[in-house]
């Protein structure tokens, strides 16, 4: 079974090392991180149609202890043995399904955060 923030992080890992050259853990941690924020704050905004201080203090911070404990440097070894075989027709499909995952996250922030402050 595949751990969809295991399998995030490689396809990350793999895409700023093909861009860079090499990929360093805290970029792909804040580029996940930038991910769950989004998720995080289109959910609220879409439920609750606004942001609270609270919410806008705690919800980055809450976002960088989850990336810092879960993606410690000792399991970035471990997800990239895990993923490193696999077929290139798998390849292709999680490309994908990552590449789509980031444009809906990013487009829906966008969309809910312009229809709140319509609405508001």
């Amino acid at each position: 079974m595949i751990n969809p923030l295991d399998y995030l992080y490689y396809k990350i890992y793999v895409a700023w090392s093909y861009l860079s050259g090499g990929g360093r853990p805290i970029n792909n941690m804040s580029a996940i991180g930038v991910l769950l924020l989004s998720n995080i704050i289109t959910v609220r905004l879409l439920f609750f149609h606004t942001l609270s201080e609270s919410f806008n203090i705690l919800s980055p911070i809450s976002v960088v202890l989850f990336c810092a404990i879960y993606f410690n440097f000792k399991k970035e070894d471990k997800i990239l043995e895990k993923y490193e075989n696999e077929s290139p027709k798998s390849k292709v499909i999680g490309s994908i399904a990552v590449i789509l995952y980031a444009i809906i996250s990013i487009v829906s922030l966008i969309c809910v955060g312009l229809y709140s402050a319509k609405n508001m």
